[in-house]
């Protein structure tokens, strides 16, 4: 049967007031509404599904527009593709390149907000959109190639490698932003596996930059050096030294952190690298510093700064370092500490790990571990203060004068 086409007229198109679909053929329909408002629908099967494409109002879409615009829809169909998704695909394209690869990023990175661990972690990200992938930012987001990427990344990769290995995650995460919602098509030009893992070279560990850490055999003499320090970033080094916990996890800790009955330190998982709360268990030495710290001062933040509600900065317990005439890190003594609790006593492997918050094992294990790492950890924190500070010697008075200078 043939199929009746041209059944409207440009008079009737503008009289028509009846409600409803109004037929021209060909799956071309005027859809009349109460209020008089005109548009033109195409109406066609796919999969056993009706499926209706708007194609615009009239009359800023003319009968004759109409036409066309259905006999393309038609003319798709029969090569078995789906006009409206052929149109959504067409329309995202026409989207993406609306897009610089600077402009999505800032604004990738800009709707993360409040997600960041810190200010810091914010500051990195907008660092690594507007600097490190500068080479990046002006082209078209949906044609950045796998070369752009490559060419970026192996600007940085020999010469700051942990930066650039940062870096690369952080352009993966947004490339798979960008084809979540259809703006950039193709694989992911900055994954890692299957992909740049073959084209970038594997850095030898000589290579990959290593927190300088004291001989644990150095270290009591250092202690004994370090306490004569009356500064409050004196107090924070030997602090994070005695807990074996990262300069950032000292330097923003809060009293209501503490049970000073139980002799805990709760870490909000905000605070921790592997966003999971850490329970540090204090030595009696650790409590004693914190009890005459607390003698001095009322504030929310342990180890205050000179701005009202700020933390000493990060590198308060470095400068204490270099003063001291030390070129090792605050970091290093956590490599210190582990070191000492592998040669100096019989902790497990994974008690040690577990006290600087590494994971260890697999999920069920860690699960078994939570109830009973806690006491054991305990032992080997009071076993390493011990061998920092000798409880003999805690009788000696940490001078820390009101005046002191941070």
């Amino acid at each position: 049967m043939a199929i009746t086409r041209n059944k409207l007229t440009v008079r009737a198109v503008g009289s028509l007031n009846t409600p409803g679909m109004h037929s021209d053929g060909g799956g071309l329909y005027l859809k009349v509404l109460g209020s008089g408002a005109r548009s033109w629908i195409f109406r066609y099967r796919r999969a056993g599904r009706r499926r209706d494409m708007g194609l615009g109002p009239w009359p800023t879409v003319s009968l004759k527009d109409a036409r066309i615009m259905a006999q393309e829809a038609s003319a798709l169909l029969m090569t078995g593709a789906d006009p409206i998704l052929k149109r959504n695909a067409k329309l995202t394209d026409e989207a993406a390149k609306r897009w610089t690869f600077g402009a999505y990023a800032d604004d990738y990175v800009a709707s993360l907000e409040g997600s960041y661990k810190s200010e810091k972690h914010f500051k990195q990200w907008k660092r690594s959109v507007e600097e490190l992938a500068a080479s990046l930012r002006s082209i078209p987001l949906a044609e950045v190639t796998n070369e752009d990427v490559l060419a970026c990344l192996k600007t940085h990769w020999k010469v700051r490698h942990a930066t650039a290995r940062r870096l690369r995650g952080r352009l993966e995460r947004i490339f798979d932003a960008a084809r979540a919602q259809g703006l950039y098509r193709g694989e992911n030009p900055a994954r890692w596996k299957g992909h740049l893992e073959s084209l970038l070279p594997v850095m030898p560990k000589s290579a990959r930059r290593r927190h300088a850490a004291m001989d644990y055999q150095d270290a009591p003499d250092f202690m004994v050096r370090l306490k004569k320090r009356t500064s409050l970033s004196a107090r924070l080094l030997e602090f994070v030294v005695l807990t074996g916990t990262r300069t950032s996890e000292g330097r923003l800790a809060e009293w209501n952190e503490f049970d000073f009955d139980a002799a805990e330190w709760r870490i909000p998982m905000l605070r921790m690298k592997g966003s999971e709360e850490h329970i540090v268990p204090l030595s009696p030495q650790a409590i004693d510093l914190l009890e005459r710290i607390r003698e001095y001062q009322i504030n929310q933040f342990v180890f205050p700064g000179r701005k009202p509600n700020q933390p000493l900065s990060h590198g308060a317990c470095l400068r204490v370092l270099r003063q001291l005439g030390e070129t090792d890190t605050t970091h290093g003594f956590r490599s210190t500490f582990r070191d000492f609790a592998g040669d100096k006593t019989e902790t497990p492997r994974e008690i040690a790990e577990a006290a600087l918050s590494h994971k260890v094992g697999n999920d069920v294990e860690q699960a078994y571990r939570r109830k009973t790492a806690l006491e054991r950890r305990r032992v080997l924190m009071c076993q390493w203060a011990d061998f920092l500070l000798p409880r003999d010697g805690a009788a000696d008075v940490i001078s820390l004068s009101k005046g002191a200078s941070r």
